[in-house]
């Protein structure tokens, strides 16, 4: 059987496999290359979901071709987010005009059935309000308000999103300015916890987990721009042994939090923290210059 994948030749061994078995190889060798698969066809045929289930226990041996179509993931998401905009954008038109609202429901749930698996689970948490406040209105003239505040805050998430799909050098050296910038107020969180700025310090915790999440997003994208992120080195150690050693730090800041010990938030966010974000954002830099 011969398989390809956009037209390159896929080395699977077939022998003795069923087609769900070359099927479920083929759908990892793309998911490692950072892609999805969009379209199958088997002997020339255009396979849908609904064909699966039949195929999936059949000889591959039976068969002669199996053409894959892929894209990358990164591309894909970058549709689903310029998609989202264009929708918000008319989402924001719709609340300052008279039309009914049944047109842009069935936007909002083609838009769902084409990319939302494309989003992850706290992009997913974003919408979710929005859906439920589209298919619930609430009584006239305030659902429009209401979509209109929608529209208000999710349009900065999305476009940011977006922007670091589209040039996730610019967006990584922004995230390295903002903790730059935010470094000393990091180290100054037990000051301000017992000198009773809590809410400081807490502005301080949660804009640091910002910056970290965003600088999470952005590393695999480096890699699909030249730099080398797999033989990246973060405080000398491999990038997957520096975020094992990171997320215990977090689980640490986490139960400081829930016991209020200030002494040992201040600690962790001055001796542990603040370095490893440093040598973080060391390592981004020289890869982005490499």
């Amino acid at each position: 059987m011969t398989i390809t994948v956009n037209g390159n030749a896929l080395n699977i061994d077939t022998d003795g496999a069923t087609l769900g078995e070359v099927l479920a190889e083929a759908d990892d060798i793309v998911e490692r290359t950072g892609s999805v698969i969009l379209g199958l066809r088997l002997d020339g045929r255009e396979l849908g979901a609904d064909d699966l289930p039949d195929l999936q226990d059949r000889p591959a041996a039976g068969y002669g071709t199996l053409e894959i179509d892929s894209a990358p993931a990164s591309e894909l998401r970058g549709r689903a987010y310029g998609a989202l905009l264009e929708f918000l954008g008319a989402l924001r038109e719709w609340s300052a005009g008279t039309e009914p609202p049944e047109p842009l429901r069935e936007a909002w749930n083609a838009y769902g059935r084409t990319y939302s698996g494309l989003l992850s689970s706290d992009e997913h948490s974003f919408l979710d309000l929005l859906g439920r406040d589209l298919e619930s209105p609430a009584p006239a003239g305030e659902d429009r308000r209401l979509l209109a505040r929608h529209a208000d805050s999710l349009e900065p998430i999305f476009r940011e999103r977006l922007e670091e799909i589209l040039d996730p050098a610019a967006a990584m050296l922004a995230a390295s300015r903002l903790y730059e910038a935010e470094r000393d107020n990091l180290r100054d969180v037990s000051v301000r916890l017992q000198t009773g700025r809590d809410a400081e310090a807490m502005r301080s915790i949660l804009l640091f987990v910002e910056i970290f999440h965003k600088a999470n997003r952005i590393l695999p994208e480096l890699g699909r721009i030249g730099a080398d992120t797999a033989g990246l080195r973060i405080d000398g150690k491999p990038v997957a042994e520096f975020y094992d050693s990171f997320n215990g730090i977090l689980r640490q800041l986490m139960e400081a939090f829930e016991t209020k010990d200030a002494v040992l938030i201040g600690d962790l966010a001055e001796y542990e923290i603040v370095p490893r974000m440093n040598a973080f954002f060391e390592a981004m830099a020289g890869a982005l210059d490499a």
